[in-house]
């Protein structure tokens, strides 16, 4: 029997060292549905992440949809999901680890 708790705490870890927020709403994912929820959510997200970083080399981005399709026997949660994939393309696109990066002023 698969030990979804340990798995989802695993990558959720692993999240969280390149999206804190996105680390955040599997958290939630986790208290308002179950560790079986969470852990396909933070699968997923990791590999949404694994393929957007082989698809840059080509100046292209996976599909959103093609990993919502990791939640299907959660579609409650779905809504939950597209957050934490959404915090993690913010936190991507913003680097270090969620805060804002230093942008140089002109003045």
């Amino acid at each position: 029997m698969t030990d979804h708790h340990a798995l989802a705490r695993k990558l959720t870890r692993l999240v969280r060292t390149y999206s804190p927020n996105a680390a955040a709403e599997i958290e939630k994912i986790h208290d308002q549905y179950d560790a079986r929820a969470a852990y396909f959510a933070a699968f997923a997200i990791e590999r949404f992440r694994e393929e957007s970083e082989r698809l840059a080399t080509a100046g292209r981005i996976p599909s959103r949809v093609k990993y919502g399709h990791y939640m299907k026997d959660y579609p409650e949660a779905l809504p939950s999901f597209e957050r934490a994939l959404e915090r993690f393309l913010v936190d991507k696109e913003v680097g270090n680890y969620g805060k804002p990066k230093v942008v140089a002023r002109f003045g």
